[in-house]
């Protein structure tokens, strides 16, 4: 999958590599498909931000690092993981690498 220009640099794991986020052209590729996942209320919290979590997501498949080492940037492993539940459970992951490869320079992750 790809995310742009994806390069390493600010955030890091165990393994020491790093990792920059997606680039805005993919997120607003792939925006769209989370919309139906938008959650009106957070309990007392706002919501974390699915640019947040997704980022999370690829930097979990790009670098390969366990759910236990997801830097906290990235918001609770237990958030990312039911978020990487539910959209690959709806097919979501697999139309963003859909929509990468088809608008966008692709570095495969699966």
């Amino acid at each position: 999958m790809c995310y742009g220009n994806l390069e390493w640099s600010d955030h890091q794991c165990e393994d020491a590599m790093a990792f920059q986020d997606m680039s805005d052209d993919f997120w607003h590729t792939v925006e769209p498909l989370l919309e139906p996942f938008k959650r009106k209320k957070s309990g007392s919290r706002p919501p974390l931000e699915f640019r947040v979590i997704l980022n999370g997501i690829l930097y979990l498949l790009k670098t390969g690092c366990q759910w236990d080492c997801l830097p906290d940037g990235y918001g609770a492993k237990s958030t990312v993981h039911e978020h990487f539940q539910r959209w690959t459970h709806a097919g979501v992951i697999g139309k963003c690498q859909g929509n990468c490869r088809i608008g966008h320079v692709a570095e495969s992750l699966f």
